[in-house]
């Protein structure tokens, strides 16, 4: 029951006042808030364990937060999740991008974890490990061999999951200061097959030094940019929109 208004101002007035005019303010205010929110963009960073994914997200913070990222030193592999939330600029735009970032653990065993997030996600950054690559190897150590995937088989898998269609891709093979330039390319070129294979029309592969950074911010920079201008992204925050 809606007595004189009071009834509608004790629900919308978060001070618990029943004064309309209070009430009103709180309305408008938080119409004017919803209308200015910025779009925020989600990014996954995938990769198989101990290949650099949050050497990647380490640097992402110090370059684009006040407090700057762990040092490499610092970190160790992860169980589960990091998540960041930073200003970027998207290469091409004049203004910063609200991105939310996902370093999700890439041991075996929590690789299952990862299709959860695939349907929100908007971009995806995968991280190869040069320095441990070969056609037939892990980063990690495996104990039965016969159940030991590739680095390009679990690039593969993520690439071919229709949740993830319309994303733009992004593929840093990471740790080439450890490897020769020839063998980089060899590794640049295998991804970029398997980019273009999957169908992935917006895709770019770059080599990068996670330690130091070199390369992942142009990476980064293009993968914001190709995402914000994304039909898929468009998608999702317009139904995220309709349902506020």
């Amino acid at each position: 029951h809606n007595e004189g208004g009071r009834g509608l101002a004790t629900c919308l007035d978060p001070t618990g006042s029943t004064d309309t005019r209070v009430s009103m303010f709180g309305l408008l205010y938080g119409l004017y808030a919803e209308a200015t929110r910025k779009n925020e963009y989600r990014f996954l960073i995938l990769g198989v364990g101990g290949a650099g994914k949050t050497c990647v997200l380490e640097f992402l913070k110090t370059r684009f937060s006040p407090m700057p990222g762990l040092a490499p030193a610092q970190i160790v592999p992860t169980v589960g999740l990091n998540l960041a939330r930073l200003e970027v600029p998207a290469d091409g735009a004049t203004a910063t991008t609200t991105c939310v970032f996902w370093d999700l653990g890439g041991a075996r065993g929590l690789r299952e974890i990862w299709e959860r997030y695939y349907a929100e996600c908007d971009g995806v950054l995968f991280v190869m490990d040069a320095a441990a690559d070969s056609e037939t190897s892990d980063s990690e150590h495996a104990v039965d061999e016969n159940k030991n995937e590739t680095q390009d088989e679990v690039l593969r898998s993520v690439l071919d999951d229709s949740r993830l269609r319309g994303a733009p891709a992004l593929v840093l093979v990471n740790k080439t200061d450890a490897v020769s330039d020839a063998r980089a390319d060899a590794i640049a070129k295998r991804c970029d097959a398997a980019l273009v294979a999957a169908g992935i029309s917006r895709h770019r592969v770059l080599k990068t030094v996670g330690t130091s950074g070199r390369g992942v911010d142009k990476g980064v920079d293009w993968l914001v940019g190709a995402t914000v201008r994304s039909e898929r992204a468009e998608r999702r925050l317009a139904k995220a929109a309709a349902e506020r």
